[in-house]
């Protein structure tokens, strides 16, 4: 494929073609030719072509100068070439008729990276007056080059293979597009309006340039794709308005996700930017992956064109096949991209953000397998923070922590929920204190902040930030090839900052997908790896040589003790609306944070049955809510175990440092 790279890339660097005149001139020496010899002529010739010093060329043949140093000329611009390099060796001077015939050998660089275009050819020279001249004819150019004929690049694209749900169904569907291009030959000034569009549309100026130029020059040529939306009628109308550009009527192709728009990704026009990202083979007029995993697995999705040089007389009635010179079959066939993703389940996590008038994201996995089933966004503005979102996670952290305490063996019994807690001079504000003392159960139920704060002085970071890493929370690779946030649970450097991680404040943070996983985890006694594609065969940029991580069983008694935890929380504590009315028992925890001077995020992070989910929200709303909406009156699957038994509740919480700015960071 390598020589099909260079059909594939508009060059910024025909004019730095170089010349090895010392080899090409070594093989023109005397060859035992009786004055006056051809090999001058053949020699100053080859030269001249291949440095673009056409009009020199031109004087060397019988042709009509100005004609020939043109076709010369345009053979470059005809290919979208970036050099023309020729050779000739001596023993292919031979008598022909009234004169020689000298072969030589055409290697045309057709791109970057790309394995050059190498044929043979052949010219016919004679004796005119006391020297030599070549006898002019196209084929000079190319043996099946007649007269008349242009040389042009045809690329034949395959169909697009489709992104996918976990049962083989497209996750794209048909909307109306409307398909913009030109007819080469009928541009009056193809600069001028190749110019216009590519201000308009971004397409990279150059290539666009070389595109046309190289294209057979009777045959509509697709230079863009945009669907008909409101935003986008504004801009095609100013395209239709360019000289030449014709907009065709809209009809419907299958260009668009239908859900999970941020994660299955979109498709639009090989920008510049776009380009830049995906490289060869592609170039304007080509429709490519603009994010998500239409971006990430471009090249497996689409594959590469079939390319043909061929011969075209721009006389011929349209449709007339042109002569094929030479083609370079694609070698690939475009691969699905399968995904971990159940349609009703996603429409459902949709629907439950939908109208929340706020940047909210959500995730859900299957705890058994740890699948994800559903990637949901709202108002993110195109980025997948469902798996790339950092916040803080508040008290839905105290999992964590509580399984950190648990795993120690602690003796958690009755214990104060005052209104604010001093440790290491970090002042811990709770804005629901609690008279008198309450078990840690109960507490925790009641989102104590400061309760959880003053624990810390049970554990040393070290093991606050090794139990994170049970659940997958960290620098620990999940071995994906998409983009995720794993979650940050740094060191703390002090008392202070150890109080805060324990609350999931201060430098931790964590994205929907990995507090998902945190809920799978306690579901079923062992935290797995998410898994988000089920394409055995799929190769992605991100692919890295680090062994990924693997499934981590936790202690059943500790498993036990923070299911009792989630279940009390939706039976009496702040998550209690997570319940719809006569579903199986939903286990969870709620949060609000408030970080990074004003925002704030709204957690819900658990599960039902063999479904776990995060839904983090920016603002203040009431996240239970939306598990129950999420949860609503759908069938979900059930685990094979029985439900467990508990109660609890989880609620808001602030901090604010001694005498200093608060050091919880956004990132």
């Amino acid at each position: 494929m390598g020589a099909m790279k260079g059909l594939w890339m508009t060059k910024a660097r025909r004019a730095g073609a170089t010349l090895a005149c010392g080899m090409l001139i070594s093989t023109l020496g005397a060859c035992g030719f009786a004055e006056p010899s051809p090999f001058p002529t053949v020699k100053d010739f080859l030269i001249a072509w291949q440095v673009q010093n056409y009009t020199a060329a031109a004087g060397h043949t019988t042709g009509d100068h100005a004609a020939v140093a043109a076709a010369l000329r345009d053979v470059p611009q005809q290919l979208d070439a970036a050099s023309v390099k020729l050779s000739i060796n001596k023993s292919k001077i031979v008598p022909s008729g009234d004169g020689y015939d000298a072969q030589f050998q055409v290697k045309i660089d057709l791109g970057e990276n790309g394995d050059p275009w190498t044929y043979p050819s052949q010219m016919h020279l004679r004796r005119v007056g006391t020297g030599w001249k070549i006898v002019w004819n196209p084929s000079i150019i190319h043996p099946l080059l007649g007269e008349g004929q242009r040389l042009a690049v045809v690329t034949d694209t395959p169909n697009r293979a489709q992104v996918q749900d976990s049962q083989g169904k497209p996750l794209m569907h048909s909307v109306l597009t409307d398909v913009v291009g030109v007819v080469p030959r009928s541009l009056r000034d193809s600069k001028a309006t190749l110019s216009a569009l590519a201000a308009i549309t971004k397409l990279d100026q150059e290539r666009l340039i070389g595109r046309v130029n190289s294209a057979p020059s009777q045959e509509f040529l697709q230079l863009a794709m945009l669907e008909d939306t409101p935003e986008n009628r504004a801009v095609i109308a100013k395209i239709g308005q360019i000289p030449g550009v014709i907009v065709q009527p809209p009809k419907k192709l299958q260009i668009a996700p239908k859900m999970a728009t941020e994660y299955v990704g979109t498709l639009g026009p090989a920008t510049a930017v776009k380009l830049q990202q995906v490289g060869a083979p592609y170039q304007p007029g080509d429709t490519i992956g603009d994010s998500g995993l239409q971006l990430l697995y471009q090249r497996q999705l689409a594959s590469t064109p079939t390319v043909k040089v061929v011969a075209e007389n721009p006389q011929d009635p349209a449709g007339k096949e042109p002569t094929v010179l030479a083609t370079w079959p694609s070698k690939e066939i475009p691969q699905p991209v399968r995904t971990t993703l159940v349609q009703n389940i996603q429409l459902k996590a949709e629907r439950a953000l939908k109208g929340l008038g706020m940047r909210a994201s959500m995730a859900v996995v299957r705890p058994s397998t740890g699948d994800v089933v559903a990637v949901a966004n709202n108002g993110t503005n195109g980025r997948n923070l469902a798996l790339e979102g950092e916040y803080p996670p508040g008290m839905t952290f105290g999992l964590v922590s509580a399984e950190a305490l648990y795993q120690r063996g602690e003796q958690l019994g009755k214990l104060p929920c005052p209104a604010t807690a001093t440790v290491g001079g970090q002042v811990i504000n709770n804005p629901s204190p609690q008279s008198g003392t309450l078990p840690f159960e109960g507490n925790f139920a009641k989102s104590c902040t400061t309760m959880l704060a003053q624990l810390s002085s049970s554990l040393d970071g070290a093991t606050l930030v090794r139990e994170a890493s049970k659940f997958g929370l960290g620098s620990l690779d999940w071995g994906l090839t998409v983009p995720v946030f794993t979650g940050s649970v740094p060191a703390p450097a002090n008392a202070g900052e150890k109080a805060l991680a324990m609350i999931g404040q201060g430098k931790v943070l964590t994205s929907p997908l990995s507090m998902a996983l945190v809920a799978g985890a306690v579901e079923a006694g062992t935290w797995r790896p998410p898994q988000l594609l089920s394409s055995s065969s799929v190769q992605s940029p991100l692919q890295t040589q680090t062994p990924p991580a693997q499934p981590y069983p936790l202690a059943p008694r500790v498993v036990s003790s923070l299911q009792n935890l989630m279940r009390r929380s939706v039976v009496s504590g702040a998550a209690k609306k997570a319940q719809p009315p006569k579903q199986a028992k939903v286990y969870g925890v709620a949060a609000t944070v408030d970080y990074d001077k004003g925002k704030n995020v709204s957690w819900f992070v658990g599960y039902q049955g063999d479904l776990a989910f995060a839904i983090a929200v920016e603002g203040r709303v009431d996240a239970a809510t939306l598990a129950a909406k999420f949860l609503g009156p759908y069938k979900v699957p059930q685990a094979a175990s029985a439900s467990k038994p508990g109660v609890g509740k989880t609620g808001t919480g602030g901090t604010r440092p001694a005498g200093k700015t608060s050091p919880v960071t956004h990132h």
